[in-house]
């Protein structure tokens, strides 16, 4: 059978699930072509390993395929087919080693060159003009080197060569009677691209003819096997009987054997009779395997519970054990499901101790985690208070109530010793001591100040304190300002109200400035408008009295006295070269002698205003002084002379 067909087959069995008696002919082929197979890749991994690739490749290459055929045998499906002949205890195929196929696909993955002995064997087959060994030379050489155009080109042209001439050879042996090489012939081409040939008339008559000649001799086969499964049954050999009925069956379906009635009908009486032996067997060969690998299950569970393994792993297995051994516990070890059940006992004891263990774990854990949780609530619950009450206290600070923030400092220290320990806390806190000093101080000072004010208000303000009084208390209402309102609350009690102070200081100093005006006033009566002086004394009282006031007023801070000062500058000059007038013509008066006289008429030249009529006849005489000092006494006083 064909190995893509043996496949299809099994396939089949696969899907109907309860395979049959063709199955167990199906299992002793899969076998056969594992172990084949098996052996050709051993062949191939021996060649490689010393070195005759070429010798590999020419094994591998041989009909079937190697590569080809382990793929076919690999298929997706091989598993399972595996593990049902094992259940059911037909022959099982040997796994194909994965090392050997990937030593034999190596060879592949290897460029060779024209010097190749594959190129040589080509060459040495068109040599001798054997077409077919050449082509077959060709075909592997264009799997090693699938890149190489001439390969392919050539592999092409012989093949379609080929197909061409032994199209007609195939007819011809069929004509002659030889169905046989017809039919390996056949094959060759199939192997060569006999696709190529698709809807060729006298393709399709040699596919016809083959599949009647390949009908006759399944037929003939047939009626072989008959006789000898009919003897198989006598002999009570059923096994034999199942394998010839179910080669019989194989033959029928695959190439669609008619059998007579007579034929028909002792087939399916053997094949009921071999079918309910095998049946029995492949009970029989079902519970040896189930008992097999039972006790293998049980030794890897014995020893996993010895290792101690995962408890609640082991206990499902043991229980997925023991369910399936119960049954067969008669024909199990004596003792061994009993042993089970303890192990399984045993197990599940020390599965509740790591419970028991855990959940105490997981409580204590828990526990453990609540009161962490409680004990860090309560900490920070502890440092927000403490970070509250320390807000409380700077807003103190900032309202300047400094008693209450000092005490309230003092019981939060005593309260939170480690919130106050911290490096930025405590200097936060030295910075309000400091600051609550520096308030205290300021606030004595103020008070200080408040008791001075409000003592000038009950003695009233007048023009003698105004200055002191009025510096002080603009300043004070400036500082108050800046306090905070407990402090000025404090402050209140003392002075209540600085603006009355204020009121009045500017009340005093609205009356200063008229007064000032009328000093102005009186001062300029008393100068006069001429240039000399009307009222001497006066204008200098007035000037005394102006340059007191205005002294009174500077000192209080007034502004706009330029004019004012201005004015008593103007008048102290004008004042001044009066007086020196008139002490210069006193001095006049009271010369005794012509040189005093003449002394004292220099003086008032000097000191008399410009452009006055006393300094022009002063002068007049001053510059003739040198004249009148030399005249005789006799011309100065004749009365005398």
């Amino acid at each position: 059978m064909l190995t893509e067909r043996l496949i299809a087959r099994i396939r089949g069995q696969l899907e109907v699930g309860t395979p049959d008696l063709e199955a167990r002919s199906l299992a002793g082929e899969y076998a056969t072509l594992c172990q084949r197979t098996r052996e050709r890749l051993e062949q191939c991994a021996a060649l490689i390993r010393t070195g005759n690739d070429h010798a590999a490749l020419q094994v591998a290459e041989s009909e079937p395929d190697l590569l080809g055929l382990c793929a076919l045998l690999s298929f997706a499906d091989s598993e399972r087919w595996q593990a049902l002949c094992r259940e059911r205890g037909l022959p099982t195929g040997f796994p194909l080693d994965d090392q050997h196929i990937l030593a034999v696909e190596s060879l592949y993955g290897k460029v060779i060159g024209e010097n190749h002995p594959l190129y040589r064997d080509y060459r040495e087959a068109m040599r001798q003009r054997d077409e077919e060994s050449a082509l077959t030379v060709l075909r592997s050489i264009a799997r090693i080197n699938p890149d190489d155009p001439t390969a392919r080109s050539e592999l092409t042209r012989l093949s379609s060569k080929f197909l061409r001439e032994s199209l007609g050879k195939v007819l011809q042996l069929f004509d002659q009677g030889s169905p046989r090489e017809a039919v390996e012939l056949m094959l060759r081409m199939e192997r060569f691209g006999a696709l190529l040939l698709t809807n060729e008339p006298r393709w399709d008559d040699a596919l016809a003819r083959r599949i009647a000649h390949l009908r006759d001799k399944a037929h003939e086969q047939i009626r072989d096997l008959l006789p000898e499964a009919r003897t198989a049954r006598d002999a009570d050999q059923w096994e034999a009987c199942a394998n010839h009925v179910g080669r019989i069956r194989t033959l029928e379906r695959d190439h669609l054997v008619i059998l007579d009635a007579t034929d028909l009908a002792e087939l399916t009486t053997l094949e009921i009779w071999a079918g309910e032996l095998a049946a029995t067997a492949e009970a029989e060969a079902s519970q040896r395997a189930a008992l097999e690998t039972l006790t293998k299950e049980w030794d890897l569970l014995r020893q996993e519970a010895s290792r101690g393994s995962s408890p609640a792993l082991l206990i499902s297995r043991l229980n997925a054990w023991i369910e399936k051994a119960t049954p067969l516990a008669d024909r199990l070890p004596e003792g061994t499901v009993r042993e089970a059940r303890g192990v399984r006992q045993l197990t599940r004891a020390r599965l509740s101790r790591r419970y028991a263990i855990l959940t105490t774990s997981w409580v204590v854990g828990l526990l453990c985690l609540l009161l962490g949780a409680f004990w860090w609530h309560s900490q920070e619950g502890k440092a927000q208070e403490a970070a509250d009450r320390f807000t409380e206290i700077q807003a103190l600070v900032e309202r300047w109530d400094n008693d209450g923030a000092m005490s309230k400092l003092a019981k939060l220290k005593d309260d939170h010793p480690v919130f106050i320990a911290g490096e930025e806390i405590k200097a936060a806190t030295d910075e309000l001591r400091g600051k609550a000093v520096a308030q205290a101080e300021t606030e004595l000072q103020l008070k200080t100040e408040a008791i001075y004010l409000e003592e000038r208000r009950k003695e009233g303000i007048t023009l003698a304190n105004f200055a002191p009084v009025t510096q002080r208390a603009k300043a004070y209402v400036s500082e108050l300002a800046k306090v905070g309102p407990a402090a000025a609350a404090r402050l209140q009690t003392i002075l209540p109200d600085p603006a009355a102070i204020l009121a009045t200081c500017t009340k005093v100093s609205e009356e200063s400035r008229n007064d000032l005006l009328a000093l102005r006033r009186q001062l300029k009566v008393a100068l006069g408008e001429d240039e000399t002086v009307v009222n001497l004394p006066r204008a200098n009282d007035a000037l005394e009295k102006l340059r007191a006031l205005l002294t009174t007023l500077t000192a209080a801070g007034l502004k706009d006295l330029d004019e004012a000062f201005a004015e008593t500058d103007r008048a102290a000059l004008r004042l001044e070269a009066d007086q020196k007038s008139v002490n210069a013509v006193r001095g006049l008066a009271d010369s005794g002698d012509l040189k005093a006289y003449l002394d004292a008429l220099a003086a008032v030249a000097v000191t008399s205003k410009e452009n006055s009529d006393l300094r022009k006849r002063a002068s007049f005489i001053t510059e003739r002084a040198e004249a009148l000092r030399n005249l005789p006494r006799s011309t100065l006083a004749p009365e005398w002379a």
